[in-house]
C-alpha cells in the first residue's frame, strides 16, 4: 500500500465526512460476496493463507478456493463488518456523484470511477464504533486481510455462474482493493479503495433505481457482534424475509452459515450460543418453566427458545430448528444507543405446527 498523500477522485468532489450521525446504520453487501463470506475463518487465531472450502447454493455444493496474497492470512468472518461499512460508504459517495451528474457538474465517466476515498474515522463512525487508536488498529488489520483475500470458484452450477456473471472458473472475486492508505490533502487518514466493475454497476443501479435494490441490506447489529458464529448467523439472516418462519436441520443450517465446520463442533457451538441467549419461558398460568433439554453429555441442546440480534430460534424436538427474523423491528439511535421493539408474535413450539409444514426442508 502506497503512502503518498491522497487527493479526491475529481476536483469537484470534496473530501468531507460522508457520515451523518443521524444516518441509519444498516450496511449493504453484494449478493455474491454474501454467499462467499461463509468461507472465511471463524477463529481469530487462524493463520491459514489458502484453503479449499465449500458453500451451498440452492442446496448444491460449490467448491471455492480462498487465498490470501502477500504475508496476510485469510480474512475472518468478523472482518466482513468493515466490508459492509465500506460498501455502504461507497454507495453514499456514488449517490453524491450521481446528484452532481444530474446537475450537469460532472461527466458520467466520473460517476463510474471505481476509486473512492474513505476516511478511516468515517468507517468506524458509520459502524457506531469509537475512533480511538485501538479501534483504528483493529480496523486496519481487518482491512488489510480483506484486501488480500480473494475467492476463486472452482466448480458451480451454470445457473450460479450466469446469475453472478462469472464467465470462467478460477475467476478471482475480491472484496475490494486498497490502493492507498495515507493522509489526505486536508490531513485526515483515509483509504483509497478500488471496487470491481460489477460492484460499480451494482452501486450505480442502486443510485438510479431508488425503489429496487441489487444490494442486500445487512442488520447493523453485526457491527458490535463479537461471537463469530453469532456474527455469521446474523449476517446470513439478513437475507431472510421479515416474519417468515424458516426451517432447518443442524446440517442444513451448518451448510448455510458454517459449511466448513465439523457438524459435531457446530452443534456444540450453536448450543452454547443459544443457551447464552435463551428466552424465559412461562406456562399458561404465567409461571416460569425450564423449557430447556440437553443431550446426555450436556453438550448439544435438544429443546430451547432463544433470541439474539433480532433473530428468534426455536428447537422443539432436538432435530428441527425454526428461525424467524424480528417482525416488529424498529431501529432508533438516541444518545448512541440502539433499541428495538419486542417481537409480538413470538415463534414457539406450540405455534409452529400450524405455521410450518413438516415435510419441507
Amino acid at each position: 500500500v502506497k503512502s503518498t498523500s491522497i487527493q479526491s477522485v475529481s476536483s469537484i468532489e470534496e473530501l468531507k465526512s460522508l457520515v451523518n450521525p443521524s444516518d441509519e446504520m444498516f450496511g449493504k453487501v453484494e449478493v455474491l460476496i454474501f454467499k462467499l463470506a461463509v468461507c472465511l475463518e471463524h477463529s481469530h487465531k487462524s493463520d491459514t493463507s489458502s484453503k479449499k472450502a465449500i458453500i451451498y447454493i440452492d442446496d448444491e455444493p460449490v467448491n471455492v478456493l480462498v487465498e490470501s496474497s502477500g504475508n496476510n492470512v485469510i480474512a475472518k468472518v468478523r472482518d466482513m463488518r468493515y466490508y459492509v461499512a465500506i460498501l455502504r460508504l461507497c454507495l453514499d459517495a456514488m449517490k453524491r456523484r450521481y446528484a452532481q451528474y444530474l446537475d450537469g457538474a460532472i461527466e458520467l465517466a466520473t460517476v463510474l470511477k471505481p476509486e473512492f476515498v474513505i476516511a478511516e474515522t468515517d468507517i468506524l463512525r458509520s459502524m457506531n464504533l469509537d475512533t480511538g487508536t485501538t479501534s483504528r488498529k483493529h480496523a486496519h488489520n481487518a482491512m488489510m486481510r480483506l484486501d488480500a483475500t480473494t475467492y476463486k470458484v472452482l466448480s458451480a452450477p451454470k445457473a450460479f455462474m450466469d446469475e453472478f456473471k462469472i464467465k470462467e472458473y478460477f475467476a478471482k472475486v475480491s472484496h475490494f482493493d486498497v490502493r492507498n492508505y495515507a493522509k489526505t490533502i486536508d490531513d485526515r487518514v483515509a483509504y483509497q479503495i478500488e471496487l470491481s466493475n460489477s460492484q460499480i454497476q451494482s452501486l450505480f443501479e442502486e443510485c438510479k433505481n431508488q425503489d429496487s435494490s441489487l444490494l442486500l441490506q445487512v442488520d447493523h447489529r453485526i457491527y458490535n457482534e463479537r461471537n463469530p458464529l453469532a456474527f455469521i448467523f446474523t449476517f446470513f439472516s439478513s437475507s431472510m424475509k421479515l416474519g417468515s418462519i424458516n426451517r432447518y436441520t443442524f446440517q442444513s443450517l451448518k451448510d448455510n452459515i458454517a459449511p466448513n465446520m465439523q457438524l459435531r463442533e457446530f452443534k456444540i457451538q450453536l448450543s452454547a450460543l443459544l443457551f447464552k441467549h435463551r428466552l424465559e419461558q412461562r406456562d399458561d398460568s404465567g409461571n416460569k418453566i425450564d423449557y430447556i433439554e440437553w443431550t446426555a453429555d450436556k453438550k448439544v441442546i435438544k429443546i430451547i427458545n432463544a433470541k439474539f440480534n433480532g433473530i428468534e430460534v426455536s428447537i422443539p424436538d432436538g432435530e428441527t430448528i425454526f428461525v424467524q427474523r424480528d417482525t416488529n423491528y424498529e431501529r432508533m439511535t438516541m444518545n448512541k444507543r440502539i433499541s428495538s421493539r419486542r417481537i409480538n408474535n413470538r415463534i414457539s413450539p406450540q405455534s409452529q405446527a400450524a405455521c410450518v409444514s413438516k415435510n419441507d426442508e
